[in-house]
């Protein structure tokens, strides 16, 4: 299944999360986040309670979403590049919609790190931040700088709850040249944080701290990561997407297993994989270029086969 291409906004797919076992949250690089719903296909648009309905749908007109992270089950934090946000927050549960603290005159290097997010990730000690203009990843730890402020009642924040700042030693990658842009930050069952670039994938190991570098990837061609995430069904095992397409790649073996194709159920050879995600229902959903594809994702660990150079012929761009 593919997602009508009725609107413009909903080829750009930028994340996806699993909110419920069959309903997805899709945010687009332009427009208001919607639900959408595996089994019947349809979507809803968030319309939190503390907005009026119009207000919203005015608010979120001209939003561009760079990513979002999903944290407790119920809260969304998204890295909202419009409307003032520097990380807002969205309570499932409660259906609120809170923008993150913002000032034009007070600002800190916490928010000129976060208004630069292309990606980030929140965990329960850290919010993990990946700049796309070349100022690295930063792990801000909220027990040394405080808790983020949030309002519900689109009020500016006062002198005192603009207090946090970045340390020096936060930044998780000094060298620039190894990770100066990122794309994507995720955390898998091992409590690795995996690291997309336009320049390769990374992780951070977990004993020590260090950056790791896939280097199978570059031998296929698919150097500029978008998006990974871990297999449900075999632990060692990722879906990479990539801006020339989707494949598998084993971490044990440190191989890719497969460049996936029409064949495989993808509406194109030539898709720029966004954003990942899993579904209880046995579906993936892939968030690309050209709308989201839903396809059956046990037939993917079927063949273990090592890339041929020949392969990269089908997906190039």
């Amino acid at each position: 299944y593919t997602t009508p291409n009725s609107s413009l906004l909903k080829q750009w797919v930028k994340d996806i999360k699993l909110i419920q076992p069959d309903q997805l949250l899709l945010c687009y690089w332009g427009g208001t986040p919607e639900f959408f719903n595996i089994k019947t296909k349809k979507y809803q648009r968030i319309i939190p309670k503390n907005y009026d309905k119009q207000k919203w749908l005015d608010f979120t007109y001209d939003f561009f979403i760079a990513d979002m992270s999903k944290f407790n089950n119920n809260e969304i934090y998204f890295a909202n590049w419009s409307g003032g946000g520097v990380l807002d927050k969205y309570d499932i549960s409660k259906n609120i919609y809170s923008l993150a603290f913002y000032s034009q005159k007070d600002t800190t290097p916490l928010q000129d790190q976060l208004r630069l997010s292309s990606a980030i990730l929140k965990t329960e000690k850290s919010i993990f931040s990946g700049s796309s203009v070349g100022t690295g990843l930063f792990e801000i730890k909220q027990s040394e700088h405080g808790q983020l402020f949030y309002s519900d009642e689109h009020r500016s924040p006062t002198k005192e709850e603009l207090t946090l700042s970045i340390k020096k030693e936060d930044k998780v990658v000094n060298d620039s040249s190894k990770i100066s842009q990122v794309n994507y930050i995720y955390n898998d069952n091992q409590d690795r944080i995996w690291i997309c670039t336009p320049n390769g994938l990374f992780f951070r190991t977990v004993d020590d701290g260090q950056i790791v570098r896939i280097k199978c990837l570059d031998s296929c061609g698919l150097n500029n990561v978008v998006s990974v995430i871990q297999s449900p069904k075999i632990k060692s095992q990722y879906l990479i997407g990539t801006s020339k397409g989707l494949v598998s790649y084993d971490i044990d073996k440190d191989k890719v297993l497969e460049i996936f194709t029409k064949e495989d159920g993808l509406s194109s050879n030539s898709l720029s994989v966004k954003a990942l995600q899993f579904s209880d229902s046995h579906q993936l959903a892939i968030g690309t270029n050209k709308g989201v594809n839903l396809i059956h994702f046990d037939s993917i660990y079927d063949t273990d086969i090592t890339a041929a150079p020949f392969i990269l012929s089908l997906i190039h761009i």
